[in-house]
């Protein structure tokens, strides 16, 4: 088995989840093979950025970035499928936390707070 590690943002993103929508994620995570990786790359989307190879898992309507080092799978970023951050991070067009901070609604409502 793998040892898996979350960024912020995937972790965040998977405790909004219920723990029933969450277990399919995990067992989809924890079933990836790294030699399957090493030998296959196109199975699990795989692509470069900054030096890194990222993976792309696709799991219902999520998308699941990761990196691998060693036996661990490091989850980057769990991302709704045809979201702008989805696309963009795909496309390898520069995407930084203020994505991210967009997706929140909080963040669109504190826009409108502005006009009133």
């Amino acid at each position: 088995m793998n040892q898996l590690n979350f960024s912020d943002q995937s972790l965040k993103e998977l405790n909004k989840l219920s723990p029933l929508d969450q277990m399919p994620i995990i067992d989809a995570l924890s079933s990836v093979s790294l030699s399957d990786l090493k030998d296959d790359k196109s199975a699990y989307g795989a692509f470069e950025r900054d030096g890194k190879t990222y993976y792309r898992l696709r799991e219902g309507v999520r998308r699941i970035y990761f990196t691998v080092s060693g036996d661990e799978i490091f989850v980057c970023y769990i991302l709704n499928k045809h979201s702008i951050t989805d696309f963009a991070f795909r496309a390898k067009l520069p995407v930084k936390e203020e994505h991210f901070v967009e997706q929140d609604k909080n963040f669109w409502e504190y826009l409108d707070s502005l006009n009133k």
